[in-house]
């Protein structure tokens, strides 16, 4: 299975704006910067990166590409399957996952570009961001998680290894201290998310820690309830938690269809590698 990832440069500025809604998308200049003495008013005939309304109105955009790209299959199914393309899409990334057969996964990949480029424009590729992104390989970092399709296995990238061992080794999250800054724990709370993807078994943990997502006190620091939060008819503390058994051996489908146990990634070698779904 070979994967490809393709960015769209410069995303919301293709989306265009109608010229009686431009007013709303303005920006007024100091006009001594640039020699006049009067203010310049700047208006905007596409979206702007400033509204929170932007990616909602660039996913439609997106969406018909998407759309574009599975009413598409090969020409000769007997080489390269008659199976229409499928692809993932976030934002300006697309996604594909494409069998070794013939050479669907180029003829895929030329597809999605063409498809991109007729809904949102000629020049809407990132062309030298897919230089590094767009290869078709079978590794590959997609959303902030690293894939690899022959080995079966989602993991965390070094960087975010780092970042794990940054945040707990804070003074802060030794076990029993109470003083937590909430900003800390909304920090901790989002990388538990990309935790919980290559290792499901932290789920229950992870309860502990919304446990302390309340209203901060005076300081700004979480008010503990660690005696309050339940696990599985178990009690938990601030931080530190108590695990009350883990998820087993169920399946958990990722963002990708690529599900791991609750152990971790399952391993190619188990009578499970072949409960692999990369479609």
């Amino acid at each position: 299975m070979l994967l490809s990832k393709k960015d769209v440069s410069d995303a919301f500025k293709w989306v265009p704006v109608r010229t009686p809604d431009s007013k709303l998308f303005a920006a007024d200049l100091p006009g001594a910067a640039f020699g006049s003495e009067w203010p310049i008013t700047i208006l905007y005939n596409s979206l702007t990166f400033g509204w929170c309304g932007a990616p909602g109105e660039y996913m439609l955009y997106a969406w018909v590409a998407k759309q574009a790209f599975r009413g598409h299959r090969p020409k000769r199914p007997e080489w390269h399957s008659e199976t229409p393309f499928q692809c993932f899409v976030l934002m300006d990334d697309s996604i594909l996952i494409e069998p070794m057969l013939g050479a669907r996964p180029w003829i895929a990949t030329a597809t999605v570009e063409e498809c991109t480029r007729n809904t949102m424009g000629p020049a809407t590729l990132n062309e030298e961001k897919d230089l590094v992104e767009g290869k078709l390989e079978v590794e590959k970092l997609i959303w902030g998680l690293h894939y690899n399709t022959e080995k079966g296995t989602r993991s965390l990238p070094p960087v975010k290894l780092e970042k794990a061992s940054h945040l707990l080794h804070l003074p802060e999250c030794d076990h029993g201290n109470r003083d937590i800054p909430l900003r800390l724990v909304q920090e901790l709370r989002g990388n538990q998310q990309f935790w919980l993807a290559v290792m499901p078994s932290l789920g229950p943990l992870l309860q502990a820690t919304n446990a302390l997502l309340g209203p901060p006190d005076s300081r700004g620091c979480v008010v503990v309830r660690g005696e309050e939060a339940f696990l599985g008819g178990g009690r938990t503390s601030a931080l530190a938690g108590g695990q009350q058994g883990c998820l087993g051996d169920e399946v958990y489908p990722s963002p990708l269809g690529i599900p791991v146990s609750g152990g971790g990634a399952v391993d190619p070698r188990s009578e499970r590698a072949g409960d692999l779904d990369f479609g």
